[in-house]
């Protein structure tokens, strides 16, 4: 739980909050991998070659840039706090155990 400590090299420190983050961070970039893989076609018929096929990735649609952005700040966010959480137990450093 929140209030548990752990003992690491003979002091105690309270658990990682990291865990959450990076289980957001997770499923953040499961769920924007389809973004970064899928491509989008499109047919033009009424050019000089008939039937000319172009293709793009989706991240580059309109219809997809909310979620390009709204994933892209989840996981900055989630990286920023990550890194916050593990300078932050670095700069603590042992704990006198007397």
């Amino acid at each position: 739980m929140a209030g548990e400590t752990v003992s690491h090299s003979g002091y105690s420190r309270p658990r990682s909050k990291r865990w959450p983050w990076a289980v957001i961070l997770a499923v953040v970039v499961f769920l924007s991998f389809p973004l970064l893989t899928t491509t989008v076609g499109v047919c033009i018929d009424y050019v000089d070659r008939p039937g000319e096929c172009t293709s793009y990735p989706l991240i580059a649609a309109a219809d997809s840039v909310p979620g390009v952005i709204g994933g892209g700040s989840i996981a900055a966010i989630c990286v920023y706090q990550l890194v916050r959480i593990s300078a932050r137990r670095q700069n603590s450093g042992p704990r006198d155990p007397s």
